[in-house]
């Protein structure tokens, strides 16, 4: 099933996934000038804090399990709205 995600607090639809103790590797493709431009990056290991609305920071959920059954009574509860 695939579900939607609005953020109770702003209404907007971005949602991202806050980790701490992340490994991050990053390409360096060019050094210019002494700026650097970066290529392709890989993550590694890293513990998710957090389910947060990207735009105000709302935190939805800590666990990708607790993510999913937001998402389920949230769209639940919005069918049922719509069916009304």
């Amino acid at each position: 099933m695939t579900y939607k995600f609005t953020c109770p607090d702003c209404g907007e639809n971005k949602l991202e996934e806050i980790m701490s103790s992340v490994t991050v590797a990053s390409e360096i493709s060019v050094i210019q000038d002494g700026d650097l431009e970066y290529g392709e990056q890989t993550n590694s290991s890293g513990v998710v804090e957090r389910y947060q609305c990207a735009n105000c920071g709302y935190t939805v959920a800590h666990s990708p399990e607790e993510l999913v059954e937001m998402l389920e009574v949230r769209s639940t509860t919005f069918a049922k709205k719509e069916d009304q």
